[in-house]
């Protein structure tokens, strides 16, 4: 017979009791089931999951002038989320097996000199603006005389840093990159992402960017073109109407506009 309990552990049972309801009524929690799991690139964690930690914190500096009372605070931005603990429960014997490999995904993820990033799916952490993370630390399962068996590990937030382009710098319209405005291939890493973990698919599919016949990715000037074409049009058809009124119904002369 087997040492671990087909059934979830004592005590368990999905938050479906919550009584604060929302002004238009209903349970605060309408999937509660979607609290008792984390996935992470994809993959579901096996068995219970209970995840903490996701707070999301701001940065400030205060400023203080002599002479002066109180400060002067200034905003410096949001802080990574640097210790998400996710601490799973099994009781059954596939939880374990599932366990292994998905441990194994997460060493992988953090194998190299490059650690890859992991897409997380959990409401609270979603919530927050969490949405990749990478590994900290994994721990080990712990067992105790129940069949209950639990294993923590502590995940950090995957923000990193935005380039920005000093003003006046160089790059055409407002853009960092290359030549006229180009986002050259070295600015991409060899997880294939730039600094803002953004793929050229990413910028493809949103119409920014395009191959060249040489394989690199610029910036699709033809679309500003447009657009600018398409003003020049609209300003020409307003002098046209103008003149129309002014020159020939009032027997002025053509607007020099």
């Amino acid at each position: 017979m087997s040492v671990f309990p087909q059934q979830p552990p004592a005590g368990y049972s999905p938050p479906l009791a919550i009584s604060t309801t929302r002004d238009a009524g209903g349970t605060v929690l309408d999937q509660p089931e979607l609290y008792d799991r984390i996935t992470l690139a994809g993959v579901r964690a096996p068995g219970l999951a209970t995840v903490s930690g996701g707070a999301r914190a701001f940065e400030w500096e205060s400023k203080k002038s002599p002479g002066t009372e109180g400060s002067t605070d200034v905003f410096k931005g949001r802080k990574p989320a640097t210790a998400i603990s996710v601490v799973l429960q099994f009781w059954e014997p596939e939880h374990h097996h599932a366990w292994r490999a998905f441990s194994r995904m997460l060493q992988d993820s953090v194998a190299g000199s490059t650690p890859t990033a992991l897409d997380v799916e959990h409401p609270d952490l979603n919530a927050n603006g969490i949405v990749s993370v990478s590994v900290n630390e994994i721990g080990q399962p712990e067992h105790d005389t129940g069949g209950i068996s639990r294993v923590t590990f502590t995940l950090r937030e995957y923000a990193p840093a935005k380039p920005k382009t000093p003003a006046g710098a160089s790059g055409s319209k407002g853009t960092s990159g290359g030549k006229d405005g180009s986002h050259p291939d070295e600015e991409f890493g060899a997880d294939g992402k730039d600094g803002y973990g953004l793929t050229k698919q990413d910028y493809e599919d949103e119409g920014l960017y395009f191959p060249d016949d040489d394989g690199d990715y610029d910036e699709v000037d033809h679309v500003v073109d447009d657009l600018e074409g398409y003003a020049e049009d609209a300003a020409d058809a307003a002098v046209d109407f103008i003149d129309d009124v002014t020159g020939a119904g009032n027997g002025g002369e053509e607007s020099d506009w």
